[in-house]
């Protein structure tokens, strides 16, 4: 007689009895929320990107095309807007989420995705520290709703701080003694005052109840320093073509490079002491201007170009000054009246326990502090100096930077652009 064919178990198995996925850990859980919040930190970076490569920081409220020196922390732009949004109702809130990346993630993904991703940027070390300030100044004529207060404070690593911005002045002075102190005296003059009882084009404490101030440091040591004693001044060639004798660090080492065609450029890594953050230079080759390279960068990601470098041998020429170095009075400034936001004014009911719904934007300032030097990004240069000689004579690339440049730092443990800048000037 035949035998019967053999019985397999799963065949007869019901959906109750299948083996289930282990249900996620409340860290997991969190872990899976940052890295959303961050791939939409990342979408609106290449955005930012895109509407602050022209950004002129004269006194003017449109974005106009400038070539000016600039640097910023799109990450920090995009916590502090995160904070407006989660205040923000309407067709502001919307706005803002779709501006943000945010509109298809919950209130639950964002707060705890963000607060995550925060905190495990800011974690200070022997090898550098990074330091976020996200501030929400309010006119004491509001009272602020205390769960707010309390989520971004929680959440966004920020705090809401209420003045009296009938007195322009007296705001002014508030609101820059607030940042430098959050930034341990490193953020200075983030808005300035004029004696016609105004504010500069950098903001306005007197056209609404609330204005919104980010600003982003970081101090980090090179993980091989360039040697002072041989730092000596040299031409830089500006981008409208005239010249200035700037400060240029050398060092000869390996370093990762990689020349990129469709950029028209070459790139160098600089890394820290701490492996995870590393600064890139991108060098337009000669005759090829900055608005070119800038143009073509929209299309080709950072993290693309780090893809394609190599370890080599360089001859590093690098400007000591950092750009805004010299410009300390100059921050960046987001106007939400423009690329942002579509209404005049971005209004919000949520803001505070009064009934009145009239509270509204029209500044969002953000600076950028950046200090490169021998010892690297806001370091003290070191006092000891130690001579390296190569065992055998190499073929070394060179690399000037004699020329307008663009450069970002990148965290390599997030992959995520942390700073973005322009040397023009």
């Amino acid at each position: 007689p035949r035998c019967p064919a053999p019985v397999h178990a799963h065949a007869y198995r019901t959906d109750s009895q299948r083996p289930r996925a282990p249900k996620l850990t409340e860290q997991d859980a969190a872990v899976l929320n940052m890295k959303r919040v961050l791939s939409s930190a990342n979408k609106f970076s290449s955005r930012l990107y895109s509407a602050m490569k022209s950004y002129a920081p004269e006194d003017s409220e449109e974005l106009t095309p400038s070539y000016e020196d600039l640097v910023y922390s799109p990450l920090t732009v995009f916590t502090s807007l995160l904070t407006l949004r989660s205040a923000a109702s309407g067709n502001t809130a919307l706005e803002i989420a779709n501006a943000l990346a945010v509109s298809k993630l919950n209130d639950t993904v964002v707060h705890t995705g963000i607060r995550l991703l925060l905190q495990s940027i800011q974690h200070p070390s022997e090898q550098g520290s990074l330091n976020l300030v996200n501030r929400l100044f309010l006119d004491h004529s509001f009272s602020p709703d205390h769960a707010y207060v309390n989520s971004v404070h929680d959440d966004f690593h920020g705090e809401l701080v209420q003045t009296h911005f009938s007195n322009a002045s007296a705001a002014t002075q508030f609101v820059n003694s607030n940042m430098r102190v959050s930034s341990h005296g490193v953020l200075e003059n983030v808005i300035t005052h004029t004696e016609d009882n105004s504010t500069d084009a950098n903001a306005s404490v007197i056209d609404g109840g609330l204005m919104l101030v980010s600003g982003f440091t970081i101090e980090a040591s090179w993980e091989q320093g360039f040697t002072p004693l041989l730092t000596r001044n040299a031409t830089f060639t500006r981008e409208d073509g005239s010249s200035v004798q700037l400060p240029m660090m050398h060092r000869d080492g390996a370093y990762f490079f990689g020349e990129i065609p469709e950029l028209n450029a070459s790139v160098l890594s600089i890394p820290y002491k701490s492996s995870r953050y590393v600064f890139n230079v991108i060098l337009p080759e000669i005759g090829i201007p900055i608005a070119e390279l800038e143009t073509n960068l929209e299309s080709f990601p950072f993290p693309a170009i780090l893809s394609r470098m190599t370890k080599t041998h360089v001859q590093v020429s690098l400007p000591a000054p950092s750009p805004g170095h010299g410009r300390p009075d100059r921050p960046a400034r987001v106007n939400t009246r423009h690329k942002c936001f579509s209404n005049e004014h971005a209004t919000s009911a949520t803001w505070s326990t009064n009934p009145t719904p009239e509270l509204y934007v029209t500044n969002a300032v953000h600076k950028t502090y950046l200090d490169v030097s021998e010892g690297g990004s806001g370091c003290t240069p070191p006092t000891s100096v130690i001579e390296a000689v190569p065992a055998q004579a190499r073929l070394l690339t060179p690399f000037t930077v004699n020329r307008p440049f663009v450069f970002f730092i990148y965290d390599q443990l997030l992959q995520t652009t942390l700073v973005v800048g322009r040397k023009a000037t």
